[in-house]
């Protein structure tokens, strides 16, 4: 597979898979080609880093990647004022449940499971690879580089992928090289940990908080 990179002043300008390709293709020759880019069989694998985004650079050393803080958008800024308030849990504890409203109550205990839902869901899951127990992330950029990596395995750009995951033994977070079938049990697992919480939380708790008709029976109701 020929990938080729158009250059311009060392900066890369461009990346096309395809570059021969009857649609996709640039319509040159790899003689032509080569008078602004180079061609590699494969793009070296970046490093996965929470809270970080990776950016391929081409220098003197060839290609690598240079690592920088994802942006803050706004949503983000968002989120971060809201953070700093009240949670759904302390919110739901601070409740004067002998004066508060049924109708009231319930919102309030949805809010709090459905925060304990992202709770765990972000909190990861426990997945043995060889003969070690590890824990995996599942925070939102951990979802999206599964999401990512996924697609590189299946457009063959990559054979492996090296990943952070904490070794349940011993408490210390280790670099662990995942081939494809390796990566695909834990892909199912992602699936698998996400889904079992949200059904435990839309089937079940949230089931037994509608159905109630006391106070009592509302705060019975735990993740």
């Amino acid at each position: 597979m020929s990938i080729y990179i158009k250059l311009k002043d060392n900066n890369i300008e461009f990346i096309n898979f395809q570059p021969f390709d009857e649609r996709h293709g640039l319509g040159k020759t790899r003689e032509e080609l080569l008078l602004d880019g180079i061609f590699v069989d494969q793009l070296p694998q970046p490093e996965l880093f929470e809270g970080k985004i990776s950016i391929i650079k081409y220098g003197d050393i060839g290609l690598y990647y240079e690592y920088i803080d994802e942006p803050i958008t706004l949503d983000t800024k968002v989120q971060n004022i809201m953070d700093k308030q009240s949670t759904a849990q302390e919110k739901y504890a601070a409740t004067d449940k002998s004066s508060v409203l049924l109708i009231n109550l319930k919102k309030l205990k949805m809010a709090q499971l459905d925060e304990a839902c992202n709770m765990a869901i972000v909190n990861g899951f426990k997945h043995v690879i060889g003969t070690t127990e590890y824990l995996f992330s599942c925070s939102l950029s951990a979802q999206s580089n599964f999401t990512g990596t996924d697609l590189l395995f299946k457009d063959g750009f990559i054979t492996q992928a090296e990943w952070s995951a904490v070794d349940v033994a011993t408490n210390v977070v280790e670099r662990v090289i995942l081939n494809q079938t390796d990566f695909n049990t834990v892909k199912l697992k992602v699936f698998q940990h996400i889904n079992s919480n949200i059904s435990k939380f839309r089937n079940t708790l949230q089931t037994q908080v509608e159905a109630a008709v006391t106070v009592a029976e509302v705060d019975a109701v735990k993740w």
